[in-house]
């Protein structure tokens, strides 16, 4: 990329200052009628006096005549030309002629509709200057229009000028990856409108911050990328789906709320992926356009979001126990995710006492309910009374918070609640007080929610009043890809290929990664479209589910050993086939019994 300061340099000294900055200077501002306008025999002499080692540039509006300025100017050794105006193929074939060894810039300027954008588009400059068509001004860039010419022609070479200074070039250079920058106002200050050294310094600072890691690997972004794959997509998708839009939300998303450790940006994480399946023979070119739809279409929920979800869900908490003699200890929490979520909920919500036995009975979840309801039964174990002892207090609990991260398919929830609900009716008669169950999910899917009305025992409880389940995020079925009413996708076409994509990738990457059989067979299928079918394109800033499609999540090996690593990697947690079936066993041996001892050692106490 290349860098320089195009500026209204009229002395040595100025240009000295601006060199002692560390970066490429050129400048001479020449616009007649405009701010910092020069007679022409001043901008002639300004630019043959120039250092030597400086980069010459002249900006030239229409007013001034290309011919006589050639004539008049001694040195003819520009090294750029700006064309600030509209103008068309036969000027920048003037200025070709006149100035052979000089890179034309002509004028995109931010009032130009996108007609006469596209229509500039089509010249054949070297690179093209976005700025306002007065100059010198101070205004602003325009970003909307800065997105647009990325969309219209990504590998164009654009010189942003407008309103740049030390806060918002560092942004600038990374969303557009400029071929160059043009700064004056933004480093002046003073009665007389002088150079500032300290903001020289300060600008040129950020200026190398913002491009110091463009010789990486994978560091160029979406908008300045004019290699494969990106040259593959199509404008009109590229418009349709809003996809720059989209792409600069998440980016902004992920560098506030960095996404798990990740080093490398969600652009650059895109880029690769999408380079990854390019590669790929068996991919075609309209399969990677709906790779980058899916991307760009996912929903991501940075942690300071999650957060504020769980704060809700207290609220609601709250509500149902603040009639209680006692609120803060009326309530008992179990947790789907035993450990994380229980110790933010109490965390976050600043909830003291959450190591106090008397407060906070340490029953997590229903696998450390099952091991106390075995205890409680087995008068030899070492535990039973401990475990006799956290029942008591349990089932002295008003109501039992059931904190969900995330219910997506429903199916772990509906096996956990279950589990509780069978509990819940083994002691209602034995207490004296109605228990209320609150499900408390920070996200939940329509899927989800209708999974909870299937189970008939789940189903029972929720009529009669005794289960509620609030969430704070809530997922409609146009968040599923796979199902007919999904609106994440506009063009049909492009929804299609992104099934396509990934019935493709399921029996490419998914189907023989060992890791992931179990996850299959709980599935029923080869997770095409993510964990039974959910058809999610989510990711949480501390991972991203398997309900979304492994597009997003997976990495691995190919059959034809092409490599693949998604946007938002996962880390599974893999939990041992034998632990969980001797989980499930224990529940089952518990349902089963004919006679629930633990519940007589309860009583007996």
């Amino acid at each position: 990329m290349t860098l320089f300061k195009a500026c209204n340099v009229r002395s040595h000294k100025e240009y000295e200052l601006l060199s002692s900055s560390g970066v490429d200077v050129a400048g001479v501002r020449a616009l007649a009628g405009g701010r910092g306008s020069l007679p022409l025999e001043d901008i002639t002499k300004l630019v043959n006096c120039a250092p030597q080692s400086s980069p010459k540039l002249a900006i030239l509006t229409d007013r001034i005549d290309l011919a006589q300025f050639s004539d008049d100017l001694k040195l003819k050794s520009l090294d750029f030309l700006m064309l600030h105006s509209v103008h068309d193929t036969t000027t920048i074939e003037l200025a070709r002629k006149l100035f052979p060894n000089t890179r034309i810039g002509s004028l995109l300027a931010y009032e130009f509709t996108k007609n006469e954008i596209n229509r500039v588009l089509e010249l054949e400059a070297d690179f093209f200057v976005c700025d306002w068509q007065a100059g010198g001004t101070g205004r602003t860039f325009n970003q909307r229009f800065l997105d647009y010419v990325m969309v219209r022609q990504p590998s164009a070479k654009l010189m942003v000028a407008g309103g740049l200074n030390s806060l918002n070039v560092e942004a600038i250079v990374r969303d557009y990856r400029p071929y160059a920058i043009d700064v004056d106002s933004g480093v002046r200050s003073g009665q007389f409108n002088r150079f500032d050294a300290k903001l020289l310094s300060v600008f040129s600072t950020r200026l190398k911050i913002a491009s110091s890691d463009e010789e990486l690997e994978v560091k160029s972004t979406f908008s300045r990328a004019s290699i494969a794959p990106w040259s593959s997509i199509s404008s009109a998708t590229m418009e349709g789906e809003n996809i720059v839009a989209k792409l600069r939300l998440l980016s902004k998303l992920d560098e506030t709320d960095r996404y798990r450790n990740s080093k490398e940006s969600l652009i650059q994480r895109i880029s690769k992926s999408l380079s990854q399946l390019a590669n790929h023979p068996d991919v075609p070119n309209r399969w990677v356009e709906a790779a980058l739809v899916a991307f760009a279409a996912s929903t991501y929920f940075p942690n300071e979001l999650l957060k504020s979800s769980i704060r809700f869900l207290y609220m609601k908490v709250w509500k149902s126990v603040v009639e209680f003699d006692e609120p803060r200890t009326s309530f008992h929490v179990f947790s789907n995710d035993p450990g994380a979520l229980a110790e933010d909920f109490f965390r976050v919500n600043d909830i003291h006492g959450r190591l106090d036995q008397d407060k906070n009975i340490r029953i997590d979840g229903v696998e450390e309910l099952g091991r106390a309801l075995i205890d409680a039964g087995m008068p030899e174990s070492p535990l039973h009374d401990q475990a006799i002892q956290r029942l008591r207090m349990l089932a002295e609990r008003k109501v039992w918070v059931v904190l969900v991260d995330q219910t997506l398919s429903g199916h772990s929830l509906v096996g956990d609640l279950e589990r509780i609900a069978w509990f819940h009716g083994q002691i209602k008669e034995h207490v004296t007080h109605p228990i209320r169950i609150m499900v408390s999910a920070q996200i939940a899917t329509q899927t989800a929610l209708k999974a909870l009305r299937k189970s008939e025992a789940l189903d029972a409880l929720l009529r009669d009043g005794s289960l509620s389940i609030d969430y704070a995020i809530g997922l409609g079925d146009g968040y599923n890809v796979s199902d007919h009413r999904c609106d994440l996708v506009s063009d049909p076409e492009v929804l299609q290929d992104l099934r396509d994509l990934s019935a493709w990738f399921a029996s490419e990457f998914i189907v023989d990664d060992g890791w992931l059989g179990r996850m299959r067979r709980k599935s029923g299928d080869n997770l095409e479209f993510g964990y039974r079918s959910a058809g999610l394109l989510i990711a949480r800033q501390d991972n991203c589910p398997t309900d979304s499609l492994p597009l997003l999540w997976h990495s691995g090996t190919g059959k034809a050993g092409y490599k693949y690593s998604g946007p938002f990697p996962r880390v599974h947690s893999r939990i041992g086939e034998q632990v969980i079936e001797q989980t499930a066993d224990l529940w089952g041996t518990l349902v089963s019994a004919k006679e629930q001892s633990w519940l007589r050692n309860m009583s007996d106490v």
